[in-house]
């Protein structure tokens, strides 16, 4: 059957999209399905309920993405799929086509999901999410951040992360176990059509552990503690004080795995069977088995007009991200290894329109904020008036705990005529720094539509 032929399956299983209020949406799907109490209860049970039967790709898509907007996260299943090409993930639906060895025994599938367990490593998942990403070489810097991030809060460090042809943007971290030896976890991004296709592989390291490392610091006229042997492969400094850790966790930064000189690509062939060596093997006959097949262009950045008497510009990797809730303004969505994402606001606001001038209905509006998030203040939110890249407004900085994350937010509120406009950068890893340079980046490039 070719893609063309294909037909699926829209299917809802009552799951909410991460920060979107479950009763909230509850109401506007059953407005959307006009559905009865007793059909409304069944379809927010868990159980899978089908939206729609046998419809082409485009519109599975289209339905999903009309679900997307409510807060409600869809699957789609491919109608009656053959054993090896048949799952959405891999079979092009997506406009990726990914031929998996027939050796690789499946443990979990969904119909954008897949799961595999291979010899000597623990897992190979390979899934769809419906958030765009953007890979561009001028967004690598922020990849690597993003995966020394993750590596970090993980007590572990970043060994490589480079954009690769035909193969999106890849990256390894290492992480300590806690019986001992290492975990490695190769990660790969690929632009997808709705979205993108998140590859993950993990490998664990067995006794006798350390042996590669032990073997080059000797070979080499190194020990494993010396100046030189543990370091950033792009530069950012690994030192305690002041450095990444210290700033992620607030303290004398534990014991952690960062990358050394035995992590080089050199050594694989003398340790085939050490866990770096495995999952990069991996990841290069995924990449020789994959092929782009029907993937739409991502448009390029534009000025974005807010149909409310100004515009800005965004940061190059974000994407408009429709919830449906923001009536007088759009948020716009970064996505990132491990399913992390990163959101920007911008909006006009009515309902507060002195927050860019007053303290007082700035913290009210955070405290609202907080409210519809479901979250609580880690600590108390930080106000101040102040100038940023020339306007004068009041900046907030807080930190909220989520049930299933903690959230970073920073904000900036400007007068705006008679009403104030709120700026706000929000991100799941503790990321300060870049949250505040592309928070400034929107400031700096609002104005007037009338003055333009």
């Amino acid at each position: 059957m070719s893609d063309r032929d294909q037909h699926y399956h829209v299917v809802y299983r009552g799951k909410i999209a991460k920060g979107s209020d479950r009763a909230s949406v509850r109401a506007a799907v059953i407005r959307l399905l006009k559905l009865n109490p007793a059909k409304a209860d069944r379809i927010f049970s868990g159980k899978p309920m089908t939206i729609k039967k046998n419809v082409p790709r485009s519109e599975a898509v289209r339905i999903v993405g009309v679900f997307k907007k409510l807060g409600a996260v869809c699957d789609v299943v491919a109608v009656k799929p053959d054993a090896r090409s048949g799952f959405n993930v891999t079979n092009g639906t997506f406009g990726v086509r990914i031929r998996i060895p027939d050796q690789w025994h499946i443990v979990e599938q969904s119909e954008t999901r897949l799961t595999w367990e291979l010899s000597g490593l623990e897992r190979v998942e390979i899934e769809f999410l419906p958030h765009p990403v953007v890979i561009l070489p001028p967004t690598l810097d922020d990849f690597r951040q993003d995966l020394r991030l993750l590596a970090t809060l993980n007590h572990g460090g970043l060994v490589e992360c480079e954009i690769l042809e035909n193969f999106g943007v890849s990256g390894i971290t290492k992480a300590p176990q806690e019986t001992g030896g290492v975990t490695y976890t190769g990660y790969v991004l690929l632009p997808a059509t709705g979205g993108h296709i998140s590859i993950t592989v993990v490998a664990k390291e067995g006794s006798p552990t350390g042996l590669r490392d032990t073997t080059v610091a000797l070979a080499t006229g190194g020990v494993d503690t010396g100046d030189g042997w543990f370091f950033d492969p792009y530069g950012i400094d690994l030192e305690p004080e002041g450095s990444l850790f210290s700033r992620l966790f607030r303290k004398q930064p534990p014991p952690v795995a960062a990358r050394n000189q035995s992590d080089d690509s050199e050594y694989d062939a003398e340790f085939p069977k050490h866990p770096l060596s495995r999952v990069r093997k991996v990841l290069a006959e995924i990449r020789a088995n994959t092929q782009e097949v029907d993937l739409e262009e991502m448009p390029g950045n534009a000025r974005i007009d807010s149909k409310k008497g100004f515009y800005y510009w965004l940061p190059l990797a974000f994407r408009a991200f429709d919830d449906g809730k923001m009536k007088d303004g759009q948020v716009y969505k970064r996505a990132t290894f491990g399913g992390g994402v990163s959101l920007v606001s911008v909006c006009l606001q009515p309902d507060f329109p002195g927050c860019g001038e007053d303290l007082s209905e700035a913290k009210r509006l955070v405290q609202t904020h907080a409210k519809w998030s479901g979250g609580s203040f880690i600590r108390n939110p930080i106000f101040k008036k102040r100038k940023m890249e020339g306007m004068e407004g009041i900046y907030s900085e807080r930190e909220l705990a989520q049930a299933d994350c903690n959230i970073l937010s920073r904000s900036f509120f400007i007068p705006w005529f008679d009403s104030s406009i709120e700026i706000t950068v929000t991100s799941e890893l503790a990321d300060g720094s870049r949250a505040v340079q592309w928070l400034a980046f929107v400031v700096r490039s609002l104005n007037s539509t009338e003055s333009a």
